[in-house]
Formats: structure tokens, sequence, C-alpha cells
């Protein structure tokens, strides 16, 4: 008797084999620019990170590490005023555990950034478009200017570069005065 091998047996072989090789894909970030950020954002704020906590949250859909930003608010251009906030992103570590999360910030004490928040507390990454909406402030040692970069540390001249998928190359970082500016104009256009 001959033994024949059913026709999806090869089939799923094959895909078990091609989903063994295959990387696994990055979360799909979607470029948003300035005027989205602005509008989709329930608050914008400048503050430093002056704690880090994280702990197991076992609410959502199974365990996972969650870690709580604590923020020093230097300023709110717009949203509630207080003097320290506080967000929840996915991802950190607790003893020897450490979970990442592709295309989610993370911080470290000392960080400042302006960050444009929305639904806080709601999912795993408050940050409107994900990193798109953490801009790290440098101060320049010698000048003591601070300018002001995106997540990934590019620098822009103009907010109109933001969401552009090709964006220009910059040499120089905007001023952290100047990116204010347009926060409170695109904030106050708003209303």
């Amino acid at each position: 008797m001959r033994c024949r091998v059913p026709f999806f047996r090869p089939v799923a072989l094959f895909l078990a084999t091609l989903l063994w090789c295959v990387p696994p894909a990055r979360a799909v970030v979607v470029p948003i620019s300035f005027d989205e950020l602005v509008t989709r954002a329930e608050r914008v704020f400048l503050g430093r990170v002056v704690d880090l906590r994280a702990r197991w949250d076992r609410r959502r859909m199974g365990p996972l590490i969650v870690t709580r930003v604590v923020f020093q608010i230097d300023a709110v251009y717009h949203g509630s005023e207080t003097s320290t906030t506080s967000i929840d992103i996915v991802g950190g570590t607790i003893d020897d555990e450490t979970l990442t999360v592709s295309d989610t910030p993370t911080f470290n004490i000392g960080d400042r950034d302006v960050l444009f928040i929305a639904g806080n507390q709601l999912r795993g990454n408050p940050i409107v478009g994900s990193t798109a909406g953490r801009f790290r402030v440098v101060r320049n040692e010698v000048s003591g200017i601070d300018s002001v970069r995106t997540h990934e540390g590019r620098a822009f001249r103009s907010v109109q570069e933001l969401g552009l998928l090709e964006p220009a190359p910059s040499g120089s970082a905007m001023d952290l005065r100047e990116f204010e500016a347009n926060i409170r104009a695109r904030v106050a256009a708003r209303r």
C-alpha cells in the first residue's frame, strides 16, 4: 500500500517555514503633520522626567509591564495646568524581565520633552502618533539655548517639515521658543 501525503500538509509546512524564516514586521507609523499633532492632542506640555516606575498590569490582555513616567511640568501649551503629570507606557523592566514595544518611546530620568498627549491611561502609548508627538529638548552647552528635535533626534527648522515622508536635511534645530510660539498659535487657531 502506498502512503499518500494530503495536499494541505506540504502547504502547511511551507507556511510554517515562511513564518519561521521571515522576521516580524515593525509597527507601521503613519507620518503626522504638525497641525494634526496639535488637533489630536488633549494636552501639550514641556516637562522633565523626574520618576519612572515599572509595574505589572494584569487588567489588560494578560500580564504586561507598564511604566509610569512622571514629569515635572515647565510649561503647558494646551490642556490642564498642573505642576506634575504622569503617563503610562507599555514596556519597561522589572527585575530581570524586560518588555519592549516597537515604535514606543522609552524615557530616562532628566529627559526634557515637549509632548502631545491624547487618551492617557486608555492606550498603551498616549503620545499622539506614537513617537511623532515626542520632541526632545536639547540645550546647547556653549550658547545655553534650547533647541527641539524629533524623537529620533532629527533636527528641523520649520514645523512644516514635520510629517513629511522624506524631510529635507536640516543642519540646525528649531529654537524651543520658536517651537512654543508655533504651538501656541496653532492652539489659539483651534479655538
